[in-house]
């Protein structure tokens, strides 16, 4: 297994109607990423992708729906804690193909 495979994506968005636009988007991305053999850990609310964030060490990307209020949304705070990082190291996996140019 190779090592970025051990990585989870996050998505923190509400149930979106697979019928629309949004909805069916997502749930393609979804797919694909799944498809390729990430783990999706899906969390609905905002309080319940901090507590993922908080708890699951292996959560390497994240995709955070804004809502309608966008920055004075919910989801800045979110975005906030991320940004401000969670006083863990920062690592990065490269496939062999790319470590093995440097």
């Amino acid at each position: 297994m190779e090592c970025a495979r051990r990585f989870k994506l996050l998505v923190c968005a509400p149930n979106f109607d697979e019928t629309d636009l949004e909805g069916a988007r997502l749930r393609e991305i979804l797919q694909r990423v799944e498809g390729a053999g990430y783990a999706v850990t899906r969390a609905r609310r905002d309080d319940d992708a901090e507590l993922v964030i908080l708890t699951d060490a292996a959560i390497g990307c994240i995709i955070v729906d804004w809502g309608k209020k966008g920055l004075q949304g919910k989801s800045a705070a979110l975005i906030s804690l991320v940004r401000r990082g969670l006083d863990a190291p920062s690592t990065r996996c490269l496939p062999r193909s790319m470590s093995a140019r440097r």
